[in-house]
């Protein structure tokens, strides 16, 4: 115990010291080293964002160049540059369906001794008569009536003031000169007047022809009648 003198204990810590010292000198030079060495990366990365900034602005500075010469139009054969085609931004109408035409009028028959005007206002008393839904027994009266009254011709003349197909007289009642003379009214008229005899249908022709007209010639209409069935048989597909 008496080896371990404060001579030796001085000594020892003096070695303790020293050994302790030996790291920090060792840490003050990596700490150096490790300073140095990022003073030198920091140099070398400063000089490297200028070098690629230089790259970048040469590299700017030729792209509107290469555009533009992207951007040249190709020469035409004569030397000029043509125009880009304008667009065209306008609706197209739509096709409109064309309409068929109508179906031509059904040809009119032909009626011997009876032009197309005679025929076309037999047509029209017929027409009235389906319209009255008049049998065809009353329509052969009424064609039989035309034929001796006006020959199927709309008058505008007559005896006294009888005017049109029935020569039906305006001072009488039947209607005004432009009524009488209208085929559709006319032939109207000469049916309301039949309608109105009673047992007509079963009377001969010329006696139902005769209340309705009051002719001075009463007999005057039989002989019209077979005719007048023909005629109805002709136009009534007109209807």
């Amino acid at each position: 115990m008496s080896k371990f003198t404060s001579e030796s204990v001085k000594s020892t810590a003096g070695t303790v010291a020293a050994a302790l010292a030996i790291p920090v000198l060792i840490g003050g030079s990596l700490t150096g080293m490790i300073a140095g060495a990022t003073a030198g990366g920091d140099e070398q990365n400063q000089s490297q964002p200028a070098a690629s900034a230089h790259l970048n602005s040469a590299h700017t500075e030729d792209a509107p160049a290469q555009e533009k010469q992207d951007k040249q139009p190709e020469p035409a054969e004569n030397g000029k540059a043509e125009p880009a085609p304008a667009e065209n931004h306008a609706v197209e109408a739509a096709p409109v369906a064309e309409q068929a035409p109508p179906p031509p009028p059904p040809a009119l028959p032909e009626i011997p001794g009876y032009g197309p005007h005679e025929t076309q206002n037999a047509a029209t008393i017929v027409a009235v008569g389906k319209q009255l839904n008049v049998s065809e027994r009353g329509q052969v009266v009424a064609i039989a009536t035309a034929m001796q009254e006006s020959g199927l011709r709309n008058l505008d003349w007559g005896d006294r003031d009888s005017l049109g197909l029935f020569q039906q007289r305006p001072s009488m009642g039947w209607g005004t000169p432009e009524e009488v003379t209208d085929p559709a009214y006319s032939a109207t008229k000469f049916y309301q007047g039949l309608m109105q005899v009673p047992g007509w249908e079963n009377m001969a022709l010329t006696d139902a022809a005769q209340v309705v007209q009051k002719s001075g010639f009463p007999y005057a209409y039989a002989k019209h009648e077979p005719t007048a069935r023909i005629i109805v048989d002709a136009v009534k597909g007109l209807s």
